[in-house]
């Protein structure tokens, strides 16, 4: 890997991060996985209370119906361990794993009602966050090794959607508003002829997180910030500064490099593509010469993968 890629997947790849040991990261569990739970539940779990069956113990399998990438093993793990303590819950693969239709991916053991209290929020924790890690591998494959593929904050999940990304083989890009500067087509509008001096108040601060990151519609724009950070590459040293082409087509990016590099403009910068990035046109989005592509379309039109849970 070229220090180049290393320092991209240093800023853009933080999936390290997403894992209960990091309270925030828990903190999103609880939010989505925890939530889904208790508005399933409502108060109480009717057929079960009906049927007094349901407290003896029994042992259950989670069977993947289909092909894919799992993801989300260590998150019901947690859940499980902290809001159903009565359930045991065991692995049978890891996340990051490809699975093929009936495999088996874990197993529980607990009363027959306490199961199937938490059998479909395990189900959909696991189907949301698989259906990601898929997809992802797929786009990843066809991206090659060259490029860093990320996702959006086009999440339902929030950063359990990025932990998906991230075991299908992507980066994670910003994990928060809070994470890193990202200034976006609305933020150049409002700057309007104050742009260099809103990008050397930026460069300038102590507080731009992990990178700092401007958007440009088009070659012009792409221009005009490249000459910024040029003239103000000494209050801009230390900083990872990355140049995003949102919705730009393909040989438009190139184009756009091209011009750049001859301009002597593209030393100091990594570029982004993104905007209408799909598994057609991935490929020919990583072979412009850009660090990274990143796409909506992981976590916002993901399908899940199914599983089902079988009582033995």
């Amino acid at each position: 890997m070229s220090q180049r890629q290393q320092l991209v997947r240093t800023t853009h790849a933080m999936g390290r991060l997403l894992n209960v040991k990091n309270t925030k990261y828990t903190d999103e569990i609880k939010r989505f996985i925890f939530t889904s739970y208790e508005s399933d539940i409502a108060d109480f779990d009717i057929t079960g209370d009906l049927i007094s069956e349901s407290r003896q113990r029994v042992a259950a399998k989670i069977i993947a119906k289909g092909s894919g990438i799992i993801s989300g093993l260590e998150e019901v793990k947690y859940f499980l361990a902290i809001n159903c303590k009565q359930v045991m819950f065991k692995t049978r693969v890891a996340d990051g794993q490809q699975v093929n239709k009936g495999m088996v991916v874990a197993t529980l053991e607990g009363t027959f009602g306490d199961i199937t209290v938490v059998e479909r929020t395990v189900l959909n924790a696991l189907g949301r966050m698989s259906g990601i890690a898929t997809i992802t591998r797929v786009f990843v494959k066809k991206a090659g090794v060259m490029v860093l593929v990320t996702p959006t904050r086009k999440t339902y999940w929030g950063l359990l959607d990025k932990k998906a990304c991230s075991v299908g083989g992507a980066g994670t890009h910003r994990l928060n508003l809070g994470d890193a500067v990202l200034f976006k087509d609305t933020h150049m509008k409002l700057a309007g002829r104050k742009l260099e001096k809103i990008l050397i108040n930026i460069f300038a601060s102590k507080k731009t997180g992990r990178f700092i990151e401007i958007e440009v519609q088009n070659s012009g724009q792409a221009l005009k910030v490249a000459r910024i950070v040029k003239e103000h590459a000494a209050m801009a040293k230390g900083k990872n500064i990355f140049m995003m082409f949102d919705n730009f087509k393909p040989e438009g990016i190139r184009k756009t490099l091209s011009l750049l590099r001859s301009k002597g403009l593209a030393g100091n910068i990594y570029f982004e593509a993104s905007g209408g990035v799909t598994l057609d046109n991935i490929s020919a989005f990583a072979k412009t010469g850009v660090d990274i592509v990143s796409v909506g379309a992981l976590t916002h039109s993901a399908r899940a993968m199914d599983f089902s849970l079988r009582i033995i």
